[in-house]
C-alpha cells in the first residue's frame, strides 16, 4: 500500500526507487513501535543515548500541568524540574540534562528581566517612594500617571522596582532590561551588573557596596565590602544584619 504510485492521498509515500529512504523509513517504524510498549533507545550519540518511553504517557501517567514549570510567553521559567523524566518518558533524563535540552531548543531563557510583570502601586506608596530621590529619572507628570508602561514592575523573585523601559516597545513585549540604574522598593537605587536566572551582583549606591543575592535566599544579600549578611523586610524595607547567630535591626 505504501509502494502504490496510484495513491494520491495517504499519511507516508515512499518513491519505489528509494531503498536508503524506506530502511530509514522502516527502522523509525520499528523505533517508534518499541517506545510506545516500552523504553527504547533514540538519537545517534552512543556516549550519551537519550533513552523514550512513551507508554506512560498513552497510559494516562502524565500530568503536564504539574511537570512543566511556569511559562512566560513561549519561554518557560529556569528551575528545577519536579521530575526531569517527565513520569518516566525520559528515564534517564536528569535535570542538567533536561535543562540544557530546553536551552538548546529556544525554550528557557537566561534573562533575569524576562517574565517580569507590570505593576501598579497605591498613590500614597508612590509618593513616599517619590520622596526618596526618585525625582531624578523621571519628571511629577510621568511619575503620578503610573497607568504609562515602563514605569513599575515585579520580578517572580527579585521583588518590586521602578524602570523607565525605553521607547522601544519591543523591549516592553519582551521584558528585557540592560544594565542600568534601577530603584529597587527596597534597596533604593541600584546598579545590576551580572545575572544568571537564578542570581545576580548588583551595586547598591546608598551603601556603596556590591551585593549579592539569588532566588532562593532573596531578601537575604550578602555584602561583599562588609562580609555581612543582612535582610531587607518586604513589608517596610527595614533592614536588619546577621551578627552573632541572630538578625538584628540596622536601620
Amino acid at each position: 500500500m505504501l509502494r502504490s504510485t496510484s495513491r494520491t492521498q495517504g499519511l507516508i509515500l515512499l518513491e519505489t526507487d528509494d531503498l536508503a529512504s524506506e530502511q530509514v523509513f522502516v527502522d523509525n517504524l520499528f523505533k517508534l513501535e518499541q517506545t510506545l510498549n516500552g523504553t527504547h533507545v533514540w538519537g545517534d550519540s552512543v556516549a550519551d543515548p537519550t533513552f523514550v518511553n512513551l507508554k506512560p504517557f498513552f497510559d494516562g501517567q502524565v500530568d503536564w500541568s504539574v511537570l512543566l514549570p511556569d511559562s512566560y510567553g513561549n519561554l518557560y521559567r529556569d528551575e528545577p524540574l519536579l521530575d526531569p523524566t517527565f513520569s518516566g518518558i525520559f528515564p534517564s533524563m536528569t535535570q542538567t540534562k533536561a535543562r540544557n535540552t530546553l536551552i538548546e531548543a529556544g525554550l528557557l531563557t537566561d534573562n533575569i528581566w524576562y517574565g517580569i510583570e507590570p505593576l501598579q502601586l497605591s498613590l500614597r506608596r508612590q509618593y513616599q517612594v517619590f520622596q526618596s530621590q526618585i525625582y531624578y529619572e523621571t519628571d511629577w507628570y510621568a511619575w503620578w500617571n503610573n497607568s504609562e508602561p515602563g514605569l513599575w514592575w515585579k520580578s517572580h523573585w527579585f521583588g518590586t522596582f521602578y524602570k523607565q523601559a525605553s521607547w522601544d516597545f519591543y523591549d516592553f513585549d519582551q521584558r528585557v532590561f540592560p544594565s542600568k540604574w534601577m530603584f529597587h522598593l527596597w534597596l533604593g537605587w541600584i546598579y545590576p551588573a551580572e545575572a544568571t536566572p537564578e542570581s545576580i551582583w548588583i551595586w547598591q549606591d546608598e551603601s556603596e557596596s556590591w551585593m549579592w543575592t539569588n532566588k532562593e535566599i532573596f531578601p537575604v544579600l550578602y555584602s561583599h565590602s562588609s562580609g555581612l549578611w543582612f535582610y531587607v523586610s518586604p513589608e517596610d524595607g527595614s533592614q536588619y544584619l546577621w551578627l552573632n547567630g541572630e538578625w538584628v535591626f540596622f536601620k
